[in-house]
């Protein structure tokens, strides 16, 4: 069976191919393909998004085929029509059985999934939600007051014309799922809102796969942990929900005088924009500034450190799918603090294996993570459930299975 896959990142292993430096992110993209690479009888194509036309190539690496499309962008000078004219070249040249689409949130997908339909091959093609920008675009400006949504510092576009593009892109997207007939999913929400916006579509679950060093890794021991400090995977825009808990990490201050807060990720105080504003204001207002460090990208070993010295893995976010950082600190053991929403609730079993709070409530955040601090025995037990969990969420044998019987079933 012949699969190709579109990407909206360039894999790890193939950037230095096209001249660029290795990403971090889509970590789970890159186990996918290193763990269905080996599979007998399927042979992947990979086609993967370009900004700079002068990094634009074809060609075999490792024995597998790759190719590059432009992504739309000002640099690029590129539509949804060239795109739709490049990948009929390449679905023409790789003739697969079926084109695996990865994430709904830029417009190549749409191009893909239209250049499909018009050349009658809709029913080859799966779509693989990750995030959906169009309820990103809903929710992006939540807890932001109206002066601050509407400011624009430094030249960058302002939080009001960040949502728009969420927004933009989303009607992309709406009309991709509207397309399509198959449907690759992980979490009651994905399942929920992709079947509101398609009712016919054909829903597939496949769980994730994490990347390699999660699994090997030693596990969350809490004698060995940094007491009282709490970890973030990223917070550099508005959708991550940082502004909205800054109170309460001065409260939890008030009572554990040394605690801290590590921000995995791009420093927003850093970056000439209106989000990066409020947080550094706000960090002053409340007198956290001192405790939270933001601590930049962190490749997959850095990563691992940081949990296992971490008391507590804090998702305050706006909105997720399943969120793959909560999966990573639950299959080490790290006690989870999240925010209610999205697909969280397919993974976190509250008060089971971790602890969820109801976003407008961040009150009830700092409560979870006191009860973390405080309660040892019941902080060991979430830890040992949390394992459990992911590790059945997460086991790479049996999403290759899903994934396998997804490509038949569709093949068939």
């Amino acid at each position: 069976m012949r699969v190709l896959w579109l990407c909206n990142i360039i894999l790890p292993e193939l950037a230095t191919t096209f001249g660029l430096n290795k990403p971090n992110g889509g970590g789970w993209i890159s186990r996918a393909w290193a763990e269905m690479q080996m599979e007998k009888g399927l042979e992947l194509g990979l086609c993967v998004p370009i900004k700079n036309p002068k990094y634009l190539r074809d060609g075999i690496f490792n024995n597998y085929k790759y190719y590059s499309f432009l992504m739309i962008s000002n640099e690029s000078n590129t539509n949804i029509n060239s795109q739709k004219t490049r990948f009929k070249e390449i679905v023409n040249d790789f003739n697969p059985d079926i084109i695996h689409i990865w994430g709904t949130e830029n417009e190549h997908t749409f191009s893909m999934v239209d250049m499909c339909r018009e050349n009658g091959l809709i029913e080859r093609v799966v779509i693989n939600i990750q995030g959906l920008a169009a309820y990103i675009g809903d929710i992006y400006t939540y807890g932001l007051n109206e002066e601050t949504i509407a400011k624009e510092i430094g030249g960058k576009p302002s939080i009001y014309k960040e949502a728009l593009e969420y927004k933009h892109k989303g009607a992309f997207e709406l009309r991709s799922l509207e397309i399509a007939q198959n449907v690759i999913g992980r979490t009651e929400w994905d399942r929920a809102c992709t079947g509101m916006i398609n009712p016919k579509r054909n829903y597939y679950f496949c769980r994730p796969m994490l990347r390699k060093v999660f699994y090997e890794s030693n596990k969350w021991n809490m004698a060995n942990c940094n007491k009282y400090q709490i970890m973030i995977s990223q917070a550099f825009y508005p959708i991550k929900g940082l502004h909205l808990i800054i109170p309460e990490i001065a409260k939890i201050k008030g009572l554990y005088s040394s605690v801290k807060v590590r921000i995995c990720g791009a420093d927003p105080t850093k970056a000439s924009s209106s989000y990066g504003e409020v947080i550094k204001k706000e960090l002053i207002k409340y007198g956290v500034y001192d405790i939270v460090e933001f601590i930049g990208r962190k490749n997959e070993l850095e990563m691992v450190e940081e949990y296992l010295n971490a008391n507590v893995f804090l998702s305050p976010s706006l909105i997720e799918n399943e969120s793959n950082s909560i999966c990573e600190a639950m299959l080490l053991g790290v006690p989870v603090v999240s925010s209610y929403v999205g697909g969280v609730c397919s993974v976190v079993d509250h008060c089971i294996d971790g602890y969820l709070y109801p976003l407008n409530e961040s009150y009830m955040m700092s409560y979870f993570i006191r009860k973390v601090f405080d309660d040892k025995d019941a902080t060991n037990e979430i830890s040992k459930k949390a394992i459990a969990k992911a590790e059945e969420f997460v086991d790479v044998e049996i999403a290759k299975r899903e994934l396998l019987n997804t490509y038949e079933q569709i093949n068939s």
